[in-house]
């Protein structure tokens, strides 16, 4: 019988597994990988992959936003240029995570 902590230790590790299979996300909002991440590093995966894909679908992302910022005013192009700036922003830490 394993001893309790090993236990946890296996639950967390397949927690992670769970977790970090669903690949990128999807959306800026939706955008957790610290929550990908931790688990991943705990489980004794590579985040290299996972990043990369990321920054692949955050750049689909980036260009599907900026037609919005040019087409847009008021509270509506104030929202997509932070959409679109936040997406840039998250394409430049991963180009700069990934080097």
């Amino acid at each position: 019988m394993p001893c309790p902590g090993s236990l946890a230790t296996a639950r967390r590790q397949m927690a992670a597994r769970r977790v970090c299979g669903e690949g990128p996300t999807r959306a800026v909002r939706q955008l957790s990988l610290g929550i990908k991440l931790a688990p991943l590093d705990r489980a004794g995966g590579d985040p290299c992959e996972l990043l990369r894909e990321q920054r692949d679908r955050s750049g689909l992302l980036a260009a599907a936003l900026a037609d919005p910022v040019r087409a847009t005013t008021g509270t509506e192009h104030t929202l997509a240029l932070w959409r679109h700036k936040t997406i840039s922003a998250t394409m430049q830490f991963l180009d700069d995570v990934t080097r």
